[in-house]
C-alpha cells in the first residue's frame, strides 16, 4: 500500500467486561508512545452501532491506512470492523484484532496489574503486525445450484424435501434399495404411528418436488470445493452439487450381544403391533452404551416408558431396570409420572442379570436380590454410528467424535455445519436424534445449503495460504498434512509443484509451518509480519 503506515488504535472498555481488570487509560497512553501510530482512543462499546460510525469518520478525518482493534474476539467482532473500514474507505484486510478482553481480562481477573501490562504488550505486538499488512482482495467463484444428500432416512428426506420445495436440484444417495432408515422399521413395526405418518409425508414430499433418488449405491470419491463439487458414485455415474449434506443415520445395537435372550425395543414394537399382550414384561435400559466406547443414546428410555405405558394398557405388568433413567424431552417428566401412577415399576439395577425359567435375577442397591416374574425381555436398544460414516470422512476429509459419529463444526455456533464449506450434517450421524430432532436438524442443514445455493457467485476469504513456485520441492508435506484437502501436488508445464484451491483453504498456516523448504506462506499472518510483532514484544518497541 502507498504511503507510510497510518495506525489508528481502539481500545475497548466493553462496559466493564474488559475495564473491571485491565486499566484501559494505561493501555490507551501506551498506545500513544508507539511509532507510526497517529490516534489513539478508547470506546465503552466499540461494536456498539455510534462507535462504528464514529471509528469510520475517525479513519476518513484522520486518513488512517491500518487500524488496530483491541477488544474481544476476533472469532466473533473482526466481520464488524472489517465492514466499518470497507465503509470508511480502506481495504478490510488492513485490520489487526487485539484479543484483550479473553487473554488478559478474563483469564488474569485477579492480577489487574499484570492484565493491564499484558494487554499493553499485545497492543503493542497488534501495531507492529499492522505495520506490515497489505490490501487483499476477495474473489469469487461460481456456484452449482444443486445439492446432493448422502443418505436416505429421516434426516435425509427432510433435507431433500426442503431443498426441492426451494427449488433447487436436489439428489439423494442411499446405499440401501429402499428409503426410509431405521424410521422404516419403526413404520413396518406397526405401532409407531407418528413414524408411519412422518416417513409416509416425507416419501410423498420428495416425489411431487421432484427429487432424484438413487439407490442400491454409494459415494467413491468427491473433488472440488463449495459451490462447485464432483461427486462420483460407486454405480458409475457422476453428479455435480454446489452442497453436500451427510445422513447416512446410525444403526441399533444388537442386544442379544449384551443380554442372554432378551429382545429388542423394535421387536417388542413389532410384537405388540401383531396384537399380543404379554402379561410381563421387563425393560433393561443402556444395553451396549455408557460404556468405555458409547455414551447415551437419549432417547432409549422415553422409548421403554412408553412401551411399559401400553403393556399396562394392556393389563400386563411392567418394570424397568435402570442405571439411570435420563428423559430430556419436552413432556417426558409428565409421562414418568404417569407412568408411576400406572403401576409401572423402576428397579436400580446393578450387576449382572440372569433371565431363566421365567423369572429374571438381579441385583439392586436399593432393594438387595431381585427376582421378578417375566414373560418377556426388553433391551433398551441405543444407536450406534452408521458403519458408513468412516469411510465418508475419509473421503470429505471431515471429522468424527471419539465414538464415532461426525463431529460439528461448533455445537452451538455452527450445529449442522464441518470446517469444511459447503459440506452440512444432520440426523443419528452426529448423535442419537429423536424424531422432533432429526427433523429439524434435517431441516437446519437444507437451510444453511440454501444460503450457499441461492447464490450465482461465492466469495472466497483472501486469508489463505499460498506457494511460491520457485521453492516449492513437491515433497508433499503440505498435502499429507492439510485436513481441508485445499494443498495437492500437481504437474505444471511437466513440473510436480504444489497449488493450494483458495476455496478449500482456511489459512490455518498448518502447511506453512510444516513446508522444509519455506515455500508457503500464510496471508495476512506472513512470516514477515510474524517477526515483527514478536520483535516488539521482545524489544519493547512498535
Amino acid at each position: 500500500m502507498k504511503g507510510a503506515p497510518r495506525i489508528g488504535v481502539f481500545v475497548c472498555r466493553c462496559g466493564t467486561n474488559i475495564a473491571s481488570v485491565v486499566d484501559v487509560p494505561s493501555v490507551v497512553s501506551s498506545a500513544k508512545s508507539l511509532g507510526k501510530v497517529v490516534h489513539v482512543e478508547e470506546n465503552l462499546f466499540s461494536c456498539s452501532e455510534s462507535a462504528l460510525e464514529e471509528i469510520a469518520r475517525t479513519i476518513r478525518r484522520e486518513c488512517l491506512n491500518r487500524v488496530v482493534v483491541a477488544a474481544c474476539s476476533p472469532r466473533t467482532h473482526e466481520p464488524i470492523f472489517q465492514d466499518t473500514l470497507a465503509k470508511a474507505g480502506i481495504n478490510p484486510y488492513l485490520l489487526e484484532m487485539v484479543n484483550i478482553r479473553d487473554q488478559c481480562s478474563w483469564v488474569h481477573k485477579a492480577d489487574p496489574v499484570e492484565a493491564t501490562r499484558k494487554a499493553s504488550e499485545l497492543v503493542r505486538m497488534g501495531v507492529a503486525k499492522a505495520s506490515l499488512l497489505e490490501p487483499l482482495e476477495v474473489s469469487a467463484v461460481p456456484v452449482e445450484r444443486k445439492a446432493v444428500v448422502v443418505g436416505g432416512g429421516t434426516a435425509g428426506l427432510r433435507a431433500a424435501a426442503d431443498l426441492a420445495s426451494m427449488g433447487f436440484e436436489t439428489s439423494i444417495i442411499e446405499k440401501s434399495d429402499r428409503l426410509g432408515g431405521t424410521l422404516l422399521s419403526y413404520r413396518e413395526a406397526g405401532v409407531d404411528l407418528e413414524s408411519k405418518a412422518v416417513l409416509g409425508n416425507l416419501i410423498r414430499s420428495i416425489e411431487d418436488n421432484g427429487v432424484v433418488v438413487r439407490t442400491g449405491c454409494t459415494v467413491e470419491s468427491v473433488e472440488g470445493s463449495v459451490g462447485s463439487f464432483k461427486v462420483l458414485l460407486s454405480n458409475g455415474e457422476s453428479l455435480v452439487a454446489g452442497a453436500i449434506i451427510l445422513t447416512p443415520g446410525g444403526s441399533a445395537v444388537a442386544a442379544s450381544q449384551e443380554v442372554e435372550r432378551a429382545i429388542s425395543s423394535l421387536d417388542f414394537d413389532r410384537m405388540l403391533g401383531g396384537g399380543s399382550s404379554p402379561s410381563h414384561v421387563s425393560f433393561i435400559q443402556c444395553v451396549g452404551v455408557r460404556n468405555g466406547d458409547r455414551g447415551c443414546s437419549r432417547f432409549c428410555c422415553l422409548k421403554s416408558l412408553l412401551q411399559a405405558l401400553e403393556v399396562r394398557r394392556r393389563g400386563g405388568e411392567a418394570s424397568i431396570l435402570y442405571r439411570d433413567l435420563m428423559f430430556y424431552q419436552r413432556g417426558a417428566e409428565e409421562l414418568y409420572r404417569e407412568a408411576c401412577e400406572a403401576g409401572v415399576r423402576f428397579f436400580r439395577c446393578d450387576g449382572p442379570i440372569v433371565f431363566k425359567g421365567g423369572r429374571l435375577r438381579f441385583s439392586s442397591p436399593i432393594d438387595g436380590e431381585m427376582s421378578l416374574r417375566t414373560d418377556v425381555l426388553v433391551a433398551g436398544v441405543g444407536i450406534v454410528p452408521s458403519d458408513s460414516i468412516p469411510e465418508l470422512s475419509r473421503i470429505l476429509k471431515v471429522p468424527m467424535s471419539s465414538e464415532g459419529f461426525f463431529l460439528e463444526k461448533h455445537p452451538k455456533l455452527a450445529p449442522v455445519e464441518f470446517a469444511t464449506d459447503g459440506i452440512f450434517v444432520a440426523g443419528c450421524a452426529q448423535y442419537p436424534c429423536d424424531l422432533r430432532e432429526t427433523l429439524m436438524q434435517g431441516s437446519a442443514a437444507a437451510a444453511k445449503a440454501a444460503s450457499i445455493l441461492s447464490r450465482k457467485m461465492l466469495q472466497t476469504s483472501p486469508l489463505v495460504c499460498v506457494v511460491d513456485e520457485e521453492r516449492c520441492r513437491a515433497c508433499g508435506e503440505c498435502e499429507a498434512i492439510c485436513k481441508f484437502g485445499a494443498a495437492r501436488v500437481s504437474v505444471e508445464s511437466g513440473r510436480k509443484v504444489s497449488r493450494i484451491n483458495p476455496a478449500l483453504c482456511k489459512g490455518c498456516g498448518t502447511c506453512a509451518v510444516s513446508c522444509p523448504s519455506n515455500a508457503i506462506e500464510a496471508r495476512g499472518f506472513t512470516g514477515r509480519q510474524i517477526d515483527e510483532a514478536i520483535a516488539a514484544l521482545l524489544g519493547g518497541t512498535g
